[in-house]
């Protein structure tokens, strides 16, 4: 355990709140009487992806059922490990769901047909939640968001897994400085894409490695100079037979630890941290409340159920439909085709003429997507195709040496983007290249000034 104290003590619990870290990538604020004010991206229960994904500890069940009091959540992105619906609904339709102006709005939609109370809060304006505590959104790319929040004796930064310019974070590295408050960051540490997924001649090629995301990590907080680290929204195991692999390359807490290069106070996972004292207590590994053995069984069943499943004549048009989608950009990309190998299909996407699905392998393709069809089926139907490169199982061989895996991660990126609807009117378009300038232009112009708060 680290620096003690305990909400017990009257003296703190009368005068000053708490941040504790829970789950996978939720941040708790609690007020001067130890009750929740504030909960962000709830994934509490099961799994996700799959049941490719769960967490190494999760919340028990008094955690949960005192959750269910928080009023405010707020929620950084759609990914189903931060938009969980399991958990969603165990919390009930009492608190006030928050999103960020993303030009994607579907899954705010989705939450008020089911009668729970869902709104966008403004970017860079300061929203106060609680007397004490105010937050502050900030839209990124890609359709992710960063959260600030200002309490009267700490100014705290939430970047999950965004994928934030040095610009953004030297602007909100000054805002924290104007605040003469303790700065603190949390953020991802490990991988939650398909960068370790590549094969070729059956040896894994990874375009990042565990010491490139350490490195990124001192990176970021060297920029910004926050007083405290918090490492989180990476608390994940890998439980499908076909998706066990990626453990191997997850990146721990002992990784961070042992490659700290940065001034930054670094704290662990499942802190939580005494905003007047910043004495901190985390929960030791052997401490954790993991998924159990349940999640084995589950995990196999449902690798049984996607594997047994085939695609249909409809299914299929709706791939070639995807694929048209950018079929353009991908001839020059990938002139030769791409491959999809099923359980008991396979597929070549060619860009001969025109965009066609073919059965079968062309012996000249670059790669192949290796992948479950019954993950393949529910990905073009719902519109989430770009989540296959998030699972673990999806794998990609590349039978060309000279195949780059950038350009592969690429395209993943570009049917991501479509998907959530940018390219599918000029409206569309014009949207989200307004939140790219406001983003990468109006920062500049208009810095975020600290809250006020005191």
């Amino acid at each position: 355990m680290g620096l003690g104290w305990s909400p017990s003590n009257n003296v703190k619990k009368a005068v000053f709140m708490y941040l504790q870290t829970i789950g996978h990538a939720s941040i708790l604020i609690r007020d001067v009487n130890y009750c929740p004010i504030l909960l962000t991206d709830p994934w509490l229960v099961g799994s996700a992806y799959w049941r490719s994904w769960w967490i190494q500890n999760y919340p028990n069940k008094n955690l949960r059922d005192e959750l269910q009091k928080v009023p405010t959540i707020y929620i950084t992105h759609e990914h189903p490990d931060h938009f969980h619906m399991p958990s969603i609904r165990t919390l009930g339709n009492t608190p006030q769901y928050l999103f960020p102006d993303l030009p994607e709005t579907g899954f705010i939609s989705y939450l008020r047909s089911h009668d729970f109370k869902a709104g966008v809060i403004k970017p860079r304006e300061w929203k106060f939640i609680h007397p004490s505590v105010a937050i502050l959104s900030l839209p990124v790319l890609i359709d992710d968001s960063v959260l600030l929040i200002e309490t009267p004796t700490s100014f705290i930064a939430n970047f999950n897994d965004a994928k934030a310019s040095v610009r953004l974070m030297k602007t909100v590295s000054k805002t924290a400085k104007q605040s003469r408050k303790k700065f603190i960051l949390l953020s991802s540490y490990s991988s939650a894409s398909i960068v370790n997924s590549f094969r070729r001649s059956g040896k894994t090629v990874s375009i990042v490695s565990k010491k490139g995301f350490v490195k990124h990590i001192n990176k970021s907080c060297n920029i910004m100079k926050p007083d405290i680290f918090i490492p989180f929204a990476s608390q994940v195991i890998f439980k499908r037979d076909d998706s066990k692999w990626a453990n191997e390359y997850k990146v721990t807490f002992e990784d961070i630890k042992n490659g700290w290069d940065s001034k930054t106070t670094l704290l662990h996972p499942y802190t939580t941290l005494d905003l007047n004292s910043f004495c901190s207590e985390f929960v030791s590994v052997d401490d954790y409340e993991g998924p159990g053995e349940r999640a084995s069984s589950l995990g196999k069943a449902q690798e049984q159920i996607d594997r047994n499943q085939s695609l249909s004549k409809v299914d299929e048009d709706k791939l070639e439909e995807k694929m048209k989608n950018f079929s353009f950009v991908f001839r020059l990309m990938f002139p030769s085709g791409i491959g999809f190998r099923l359980e008991n299909q396979s597929y070549t996407i060619s860009w001969k003429g025109k965009c066609s699905l073919k059965k079968g392998l062309s012996a000249n393709i670059k790669f192949v997507i290796d992948i479950p069809p019954g993950a393949l089926k529910d990905a073009i139907n719902n519109g989430h195709f770009g989540d296959l490169q998030i699972t673990m199982f999806t794998i990609v061989h590349m039978s060309d040496r000279n195949a780059d895996p950038r350009l592969i991660f690429i395209f993943f990126v570009l049917l991501t983007l479509d998907e959530y609807g940018h390219f599918r009117g000029f409206r569309q378009f014009f949207r989200w290249v307004k939140s790219i300038f406001v983003q990468f232009v109006s920062l500049r112009l208009f810095p975020i000034k600290s809250s006020g708060l005191n």
